[in-house]
């Protein structure tokens, strides 16, 4: 995770969120694994491990949040350089 969080996105020629979703294609899959893995910690009691299993979710959907933020930011600046050109 943490070298992930590291990589900046390249929205600099044509942002797009698939740029940011490519980077890490199956971390839908990923994030339900380790939650069904969060949840059956709980029910074994073993609940440092579960609190430790969802750090890392937790962790997975700040960075993603993070980068579509970026991202998104760079879709508007685009938008907004063109409506400015225009007028």
């Amino acid at each position: 995770m943490s070298s992930w969080k590291e990589e900046k996105v390249d929205a600099e020629e044509t942002p797009s969120l698939d740029l940011v979703f490519n980077e890490f294609p199956n971390l839908d899959k990923l994030l339900s694994l380790l939650e069904i893995e969060r949840c059956q910690l709980l029910d074994t009691g073993d609940e440092n491990n579960a609190m430790t299993v969802g750090d890392q979710i937790k962790l997975a959907r700040e960075i993603l949040f993070q980068k579509c933020d970026y991202v998104t930011a760079a879709i508007l600046q685009v938008k907004l350089n063109k409506t400015a050109d225009h007028v």
